[in-house]
C-alpha cells in the first residue's frame, strides 16, 4: 500500500492534479487505507516558505484570449485535496484515526526541521508546539514540559544545550506526554 501510494503521488504531481478522491471497496481492510493515506500524505509532501509570494504571471498580457489550461498555473506540485471514500465511517476507525494523526505530526515536524535557523530559534519551536496544542485541544494530552537552561545541563541532556546555546534566546526542550 505505501508503494501504490506514493506511486499514484508521484504520476498524479505529474500530471498537475490538484484534487484526487479515492473511493475504496469495502472489501479493503481500514488498517490498509490508513496506510495508503500516511502514505500518500507524507509523499506528497512538498517544502515552501510560508508567506507573501509575487505573482510573476501578473505582468503578463491580459489581452490574450486563448483558453489556458488551469493546471499550468499551478505553482507547486503538491496535491490540495485528498479524501478516501469508504463504506464504513473512516473517522471512527481507530487505526484510520491514528495513520492520520502520524502524518500531520510528521508533516509538522518537517515544517519545524525545514524553518530556517534564524526563524526558528528554540523559544519560537515551543510557541509552534503550543500553538499546535492548543488548536487541536485533545484531552489526551497529559502534560507539556518545558527544560531551558541549565536544567538542560543538570540532566545531562548536553545536546540540546549544545545546539541550542547559539541561539537567542534559551536552549530548551519541550516534552509533550499524552
Amino acid at each position: 500500500m505505501r508503494e501504490l501510494a506514493a506511486h499514484s503521488v508521484g504520476q498524479l504531481q505529474a500530471r498537475k492534479v490538484s484534487d484526487v478522491e479515492v473511493i475504496a471497496s469495502s472489501k479493503i481492510d481500514p488498517t490498509m487505507l490508513a496506510t495508503f493515506y500516511q502514505s500518500f500524505q507524507l509523499s506528497n509532501y512538498e517544502w515552501s516558505q510560508k508567506g507573501d509570494v509575487e505573482d510573476l504571471d501578473e505582468k503578463k498580457d491580459d489581452e490574450e484570449e486563448e483558453e489556458v489550461d488551469e493546471r499550468t498555473k499551478r505553482k507547486t506540485k503538491t496535491i490540495d485535496s485528498f479524501m478516501i471514500e469508504h463504506e464504513s465511517d473512516l473517522t471512527k476507525e481507530e487505526s484510520f484515526k491514528f495513520g492520520k494523526a502520524s502524518a500531520e505530526a510528521t508533516i509538522f515536524a518537517r515544517d519545524l526541521s525545514n524553518t530556517r535557523g534564524s526563524e526558528a530559534t528554540p523559544c519560537w519551536m515551543e510557541a509552534q508546539i503550543q500553538n499546535m496544542l492548543g488548536e487541536k485541544s485533545s484531552d489526551k494530552v497529559r502534560e507539556v514540559r518545558v527544560i531551558k537552561g541549565q536544567e538542560l545541563v543538570d540532566l545531562k541532556m548536553n545536546l540540546f544545550h549544545s545546539v541550542g546555546k547559539a541561539a537567542m534566546s534559551e536552549p530548551r526542550a519541550v516534552i509533550v506526554n499524552y
